[in-house]
């Protein structure tokens, strides 16, 4: 059966953290090993987990952690 439509789901950050988003999304977190240490910071189990993915990550990573 072939898929209708396709859609992303994202999280939605507070205003002050709309930046980990945009860096998320910008292929520059796959090559940039600081970016890539920022996101495993938020949570290193979690990081792993998702297969180092900072779109998972931030939809996956609890409110309160953030």
């Amino acid at each position: 059966m072939k898929a209708l439509r396709r859609f992303t789901v994202r999280a939605h950050l507070p205003e002050r953290l709309a930046a980990l988003e945009r860096l998320s999304i910008n292929l520059r977190w796959s090559w940039h090993t600081p970016t890539q240490e920022l996101f495993a910071e938020i949570n290193p189990a979690l990081w792993k987990q998702v297969g180092a993915d900072p779109v998972a990550l931030l939809g996956a990573v609890s409110p309160a952690r953030l």
